[in-house]
């Protein structure tokens, strides 16, 4: 966003499901050895070509894979399926162990709130 290249280590055996297709990611660099690293850094630092050209080339991968219309029907989709699926989120649990759980988990963010409003002094 701000029109910088970015650099993000990206494996090369893992492909990324976009849009129902894999795909490679187009950050650099490819490799997490530090020299390769340094060869990506004096790369982008010499030369104005190559470091327009990632930029250009991240920004329209990560543009390509953001479409919020896409991402969002894709969740929509996938919470249809297993709510369908399942019929509850709660495939094995009885209804105490349920509620002990949520009640732990209310207690716990009890405390946690007494901690964060000790930090900031409300």
């Amino acid at each position: 966003m701000c029109g910088k290249p970015v650099l993000s280590f990206s494996d090369p055996n893992h492909k990324l499901l976009i849009k129902g297709n894999y795909t490679k990611s187009a950050f650099l660099p490819h490799s997490n050895k530090p020299e390769d690293i340094a060869k990506i850094i004096d790369e982008i630092v010499s030369s104005k070509e190559f470091r327009d050209e990632l930029f250009e080339n991240e920004r329209t991968f990560v543009t390509n894979s953001t479409d919020k219309e896409w991402i969002s029907n894709w969740w929509d989709e996938l919470f249809e399926k297993y709510s369908q699926k399942y019929g509850k989120i709660h495939k094995n649990s009885s209804s105490i162990s349920i509620k002990i759980r949520m009640g732990l988990f209310l207690i716990g963010n009890r405390f946690y709130w007494g901690k964060i409003k000790k930090l900031i002094k409300i």
